[in-house]
């Protein structure tokens, strides 16, 4: 119902959360091709789908929820490493991580996911960077996460 409503502009329409690198915000639905068309990467997990926009072609890789939702971990992490646990434990919903039965879990999952980075944007350039503490989003990618406001 809502939906019909929105599209006949009586309500505003579902809200959805933003979340890049420099911080969260809530837009409506007329706001989300402005968001899409802002960012070179867009996230969303619960469409699976992650969109890129390079040299004025838009490519869309779709079906993929477990990159989209590690992806979107990477991002709300804001710049900030994130462990093996964290993601297993965040993206996968254990209860409990075990190194040595779930980090090779992860570690496929993040090889999997620079490989569609790499595919989507024609990019060799490693956009995930690992690190001491965990994986981290390079900071000259910009990459933006739209979810649903519940």
């Amino acid at each position: 119902m809502r939906a019909v409503l929105s599209s006949l502009g009586l309500v505003a329409g579902a809200r959805h959360r933003v979340i890049t690198r420099a911080g969260a915000g809530v837009v409506v639905d007329a706001e989300l091709e402005q968001v899409r068309a802002a960012h070179a990467v867009v996230v969303e997990p619960s469409r699976s789908t992650i969109t890129a926009a390079t040299g004025g072609e838009v490519r869309v890789d779709r079906g993929r929820p477990l990159a989209c939702e590690l992806l979107a971990a990477l991002v709300e992490a804001q710049g900030a490493a994130v462990s093996a646990e964290q993601l297993f434990l965040g993206v996968w919903g254990g209860h409990e991580y075990h190194p040595l039965r779930h980090r090779n879990t992860v570690y496929v999952a993040v090889k999997r996911l620079r490989q569609t980075l790499r595919t989507l944007l024609e990019d060799d350039r490693e956009l995930i960077e690992t690190t001491a503490a965990g994986w981290r989003l390079v900071d000259h990618v910009d990459v933006a996460v739209i979810r649903p406001e519940p």
